[in-house]
């Protein structure tokens, strides 16, 4: 069975979220139009029961179609128009829903979500500026290359932690363990409860084997070093070792990414839809994302590719560690869940987060 793993913006679950507590490069999302005001202004309320007079109608829209779509701006873009229609209560509606935990569908002068808006410009992380195809390209392989990366730290922390397991038998204690690697034993608890697994040498070098399948797709895929002689491919790195595993999607601009379940076992198999099911789809919201969330995405996709068969890694939560669509997760479904592999491997390089943007 041809198993499709799609990833999302899902806008449909309650969250509260506080602000990123990390100070970020300004940034604004590609293509999203003009600017608001900064930091944004109204005069008076703007949504459902709101005045919307039309100056401040069009800040907001301006506003909304500028915070990165990981943050629940508005995707499809909205129109500029000053005028309050469907697609703007929406777009106000899923953003307070997704990053507040409410949604009255109205954004008032000194509320919490003009504030909230107002601190995403400020600190956002910078997204990439794609416009062409041969900047998605090279975005891609820039993106890819640093994943390959951020996969070496988290294999790079699980190695550090055999020798001390392994001393402390097949059922040892944490309690007991070196010193030295008691920093990255706590990562390895935050985001799979590491403590409630029974034969823990095995389970490491299990993950350990999954993020080294991981980066093996991408070494397959990418050139480590130089660069693009024809990015203007259709496949995206065929020249360069055969084929690749990664494609960029033009299509479908709901999903953020998608692949096969197990895809990597499926080389030459073809979906439904005739589109390869050996490959991860990288897709345009992709374009209006940050760095750090790109590479969050293709480490998520990369976790259902290379999935063994049995327990398969699939879709249990979402979110950061901290988001309430993960923290109930138990450590057996923390290992088959591929976001969680994706944020183990993002703080494992780029430090701890517990206020973080999340899929």
């Amino acid at each position: 069975m041809n198993q499709i793993m799609y990833l999302k913006i899902n806008t449909g679950c309650t969250h509260k979220a506080a602000a990123p507590s990390v100070s970020l490069p300004k940034g604004t999302r590609a293509n999203a139009g003009p600017s608001p005001d900064s930091p944004v202004k109204i005069n008076s309320s703007v949504g459902a029961g709101g005045a919307n007079l039309k100056v401040d109608v069009i800040q907001i829209q301006r506003a909304l179609n500028h915070v990165l779509p990981e943050l629940y701006g508005a995707k499809p873009f909205l129109k500029d128009d000053g005028i309050v229609g469907p697609r703007t209560l929406e777009a106000i509606q899923k953003f307070q829903h997704r990053n507040l935990g409410f949604s009255d569908s109205r954004i008032d002068p000194k509320g919490k979500t003009l504030a909230l808006i107002n601190h995403y410009l400020a600190t956002q992380p910078k997204p990439g500026d794609s416009h062409s195809y041969q900047d998605r390209v090279s975005r891609a392989v820039a993106r890819l290359r640093s994943c390959s990366q951020t996969l070496l730290s988290a294999e790079t922390k699980l190695q550090s932690l055999r020798p001390t397991l392994l001393g402390n038998g097949l059922t040892g204690g944490l309690q007991s363990l070196a010193s030295n690697a008691e920093a990255n034993l706590a990562l390895l608890e935050r985001h799979f409860k590491f403590s409630q697994v029974i034969n823990k040498p095995v389970v490491l070098d299990g993950m350990t084997r999954q993020f080294q399948n991981m980066r093996s797709v991408i070494a397959r895929s990418v050139p480590a070093t130089g660069t693009l002689t024809n990015p203007n491919v259709d496949n995206l790195f065929s020249y360069f070792l055969g084929e690749g595993a990664f494609l960029l999607d033009p299509v479908d601009d709901e999903a953020v990414a998608y692949t096969s379940l197990g895809g990597s076992r499926m080389a030459g198999e073809t979906r439904p839809d005739g589109r390869r099911s050996d490959r991860i789809y990288l897709c345009k919201t992709l374009d209006r994302a940050s760095d750090e969330f790109y590479e969050e995405t293709v480490i998520h996709e990369l976790a259902h590719f290379t999935s063994p068969n049995a327990p398969s890694i699939l879709d249990h939560g979402y979110g950061w560690i901290n988001d309430p669509r993960m923290t109930p997760l138990t450590a057996s479904a923390r290992l088959c869940n591929a976001q969680n592999y994706a944020t183990f491997a993002i703080e494992s390089r780029y430090g701890k987060r517990d206020n973080r943007l999340g899929l």
